[in-house]
């Protein structure tokens, strides 16, 4: 694998061969690297092929649009879901979850955050709830910010 551009520290375009990218993730692997230099394959946690044109637009808007420390916070609670509780995702996830933090935190720190007005589903869907409470953990200590929410019956 060779450098094709860093995003930040942790994540990098690389060039997998015979003409096909990826997006590499992995705490310092794009740090202190030059273009077109191999990758310390080491470092890698997650890999994702850029198999089609779409899929090269929707990570180039998350890398250009999304700050790097709430990209970090999303990629730590969906690999404690899928660690910890072997929970199946799939890479649209990671955009479309980090979207939706990125809105919250803004709205958070402008003082405009709402509760949400969904009803208690904790006993129906426990697994998923625990997950939630530990991801609204795993974001309020990587961001920072304490959200206020309500995290009972756990």
């Amino acid at each position: 694998m060779r450098l094709k551009k860093i995003f930040n520290n942790n994540s990098i375009l690389v060039d997998v061969g015979k003409g096909q990218e990826a997006i590499v993730f992995g705490k310092g692997v794009g740090f202190e690297q030059g273009k077109n230099r191999l990758v310390d394959t080491k470092k890698i946690q997650k890999i994702f092929y850029l198999d089609n044109k779409k899929d090269k637009e929707s990570f180039n808007y998350l890398f250009h649009n999304i700050p790097a420390d709430i990209i970090a916070a999303v990629f730590a609670v969906i690999e404690n879901a899928r660690i910890n509780y072997h929970f199946q995702v799939y890479d649209s996830i990671y955009l479309t979850l980090s979207e939706h933090v990125n809105g919250a935190y803004k709205l958070l720190l402008a003082g405009k955050y709402r509760e949400n007005e969904i009803p208690d589903l904790s006993e129906r869907y426990p697994k998923e709830y625990q997950i939630a409470n530990e991801a609204l953990g795993i974001i309020n200590h990587k961001l920072g910010v304490d959200s206020h929410l309500q995290r009972s019956k756990v």
